[in-house]
């Protein structure tokens, strides 16, 4: 086999290289979804199936730099030396590439569930950061606050006090105990008002 035919066969395992590392990707970047479903139920499928499209044209890099390394140790370096073990160095980088894709994708999957977990408690407690600095923010400038009171039902859902009538007040003082908020205010301003404007 001359030198020519020997870059040739070389680049059909690259090529047949890519291919396998391009569909194993999809196919963890598939599972994940399939598992994180519960999350993804008000997505339209043609979101999910641009994010699998964006996905893998994202994991070309990914497969073209492993693949790049058995062409350059492997196939390149057989061109020119004939009695290189190129297909023996490539079936070692190709084995650990699918063994460290395998293990960095099962050990993503424990990560974002804990992270979805904390993700909620984040926007949770993101939402009472909020809330407080706005209150703050009124009392220092002595400024009037409009807002709901609600309440949690039993099916976890928000439902408003009073048929949803506003509450304009002017915060005196804010504190936060037990998941609920207490706000010292002036009665003037504490009625109701039906105008959500």
């Amino acid at each position: 086999m001359n030198r020519w035919q020997r870059l040739f066969e070389g680049i059909k395992t690259e090529i047949v290289a890519f291919l396998f590392f391009s569909v194993l990707l999809t196919i963890f970047r598939a599972v994940f979804l399939w598992i994180f479903q519960s999350q993804l139920a008000t997505v339209p499928i043609e979101e999910i199936l641009k994010s699998l499209w964006f996905g893998f044209r994202l994991s070309l890099k990914t497969v073209g730099i492993i693949c790049l390394f058995g062409f350059i140790l492997g196939t390149l370096v057989q061109t020119f030396v004939p009695k290189w073990p190129s297909l023996r160095l490539k079936q070692i980088i190709y084995s650990i590439a699918t063994i460290l894709l395998t293990f960095l994708f099962l050990g993503r999957i424990p990560f974002y569930k804990i992270f979805n977990s904390s993700y909620n408690m984040m926007l949770i407690n993101g939402k009472h950061d909020d809330i407080g600095a706005i209150v703050n923010t009124a009392i220092n400038e002595n400024k009037e606050i409009k807002f709901h009171y609600a309440e949690w039902t039993v099916k976890k859902e928000l439902k408003l006090k009073k048929n949803g009538a506003f509450y304009v007040v002017s915060p005196w003082a804010l504190t936060w105990d037990d998941e609920n908020y207490y706000l010292a205010h002036s009665f003037l301003a504490g009625l109701p008002v039906s105008d959500p404007g």
